[in-house]
């Protein structure tokens, strides 16, 4: 079942979608919308140009704006700077690594009819793998989240277990691994490109400014707490 199947079936089927659409620019016409709803999507805009593309298409009567943002020193900001330590410390610990050359030393050993147990060489990774895990692990304390650096440990060491890994050769192992070095770096770019949307409170000031300009009152400006922590900002403007 789909949101398209239940009470609202018929509002969901309406809702048109424009992907690769830039927001400073959407080319939707001018004066035609009653609200314009971001939820941490305003704040990856230049300020000037997104909020005149907003005045331009709301209505110029009876319409307003509702965003939620990404504002600097929130609790979402604070994880995203941990999550990035977090993947730091993976890349630099040369687990994946390890645990290639381990790998291929395992089947270089299987191949050779000798048992793992009494070659050097994997005594030699193992002694590593076991030394970087243990580092990781210990790791997790310095963190209230260590989620990434769990995810990491699991993907890793599944390589070694038959449960998880065992229908994979050792080359679709290492290309996993791999994998999992991809996406620790491609986590680390998306945090940073969140870190780097974060208005700061002269952003705030500014994208306030620039609503009044456009003749939109401000009705409300505040941050949102969750937890007892600071979640985003929330604007309503309206006209």
């Amino acid at each position: 079942a789909t949101l398209a199947d239940g009470d609202y079936g018929d509002i969901v089927r309406s809702i048109s979608f424009y992907p690769a659409t830039r927001l400073e620019d959407t080319g939707l016409p001018d004066g035609h919308f009653d609200l314009v709803c971001s939820q941490f999507g305003l704040e990856y805009a230049p300020i000037e140009a997104a909020v005149a593309e907003i005045s331009r298409l709301l209505k110029t009567e009876g319409a307003m704006l509702a965003a939620m943002i990404h504002r600097q020193g929130s609790a979402i900001i604070e994880q995203a700077e941990e999550g990035i330590r977090q993947a730091m410390q993976c890349e630099k610990s040369g687990l994946t690594k390890t645990a290639g050359k381990l790998l291929g030393e395992l089947q270089r050993v299987s191949e050779s009819g000798t048992d793992p147990a009494d070659d050097a060489s994997c005594e030699k990774f193992r002694a590593q793998l076991n030394q970087i895990t243990g580092k990781l692990h210990n790791a997790q304390n310095q963190y209230k989240d260590p989620g990434q650096i769990s995810a990491y440990l699991l993907g890793t060491m599944a390589m070694f277990d038959s449960r998880q890994s065992g229908s994979l050769n050792p080359q679709q192992k290492i290309e996993r691994l791999n994998e999992i070095d991809d996406t620790n770096a491609q986590y680390v770019l998306r945090m940073r490109d969140l870190m780097s949307s974060a208005l700061s409170t002269d952003d705030l000031d500014r994208l306030r400014q620039q609503l009044v300009a456009n003749g939109l009152e401000i009705e409300l400006s505040e941050p949102v707490n969750y937890q007892g922590q600071s979640f985003c900002h929330a604007i309503i403007a309206s006209r």
